[in-house]
């Protein structure tokens, strides 16, 4: 399982999931998913993203430069419970994506707002060797994945738009992510 994989020549590419972003905050900060924020609000805000080289940061940042802005980044953890606990504790905001923040947003330990003008997504793909046959088990346990994925998406656990599956195809993955 992959995102957004650069090169896939090696690859053979089952998209799963366009995962969508979100603006992550303490409780009581005035984030809710029902209001949207401006993905250029960012240049205002102090945040705790992974650092530099991370696959989040280096989508954060992409968005940041199409939108002309430039970010205040005062920590850089690559612990996805690090920036969970460092935003709880009012420490600054971060981006993330809803399913790993689904029980402390459920419990109000933290606060989310979808971001827009762009709306940041990542794909999530299944990637499986070309130079050789997929084994039975493995397209299982494939298959489990996706459809756990699908099951998360419905339940509202995991925002994002499940992808057409097709056929696996080698390089599918060097297609830009919109």
């Amino acid at each position: 399982i992959l995102y957004d994989p650069r090169s896939a020549r090696t690859l053979r590419i089952r998209p799963l999931l366009e995962e969508t972003l979100f603006l992550i905050g303490p409780p009581g900060r005035g984030l809710s998913l029902d209001r949207a924020v401006e993905f250029a609000s960012l240049e205002n805000r102090r945040l705790l993203l992974p650092s530099v080289g991370h696959g989040l940061r280096m989508l954060v940042d992409r968005y940041a430069q199409e939108c002309g802005i430039a970010l205040d980044i005062k920590v850089e953890a690559d612990s996805y419970s690090a920036l969970k606990s460092l935003v709880r504790h009012g420490h600054g905001v971060t981006v993330l994506p809803l399913a790993p923040i689904h029980e402390e947003l459920k419990a109000g330990g933290l606060g989310a707002a979808p971001l827009v003008d762009p709306t940041p997504v990542r794909r999530l793909v299944m990637a499986y060797p070309t130079d050789r046959p997929t084994p039975r088990l493995a397209r299982f346990a494939g298959q489990a994945i996706a459809t756990t994925i699908a099951k998360l998406v419905e339940r509202g656990i995991w925002s994002g738009r499940i992808l057409e599956a097709g056929p696996e195809r080698p390089g599918d993955a060097q297609r830009p992510v919109a």
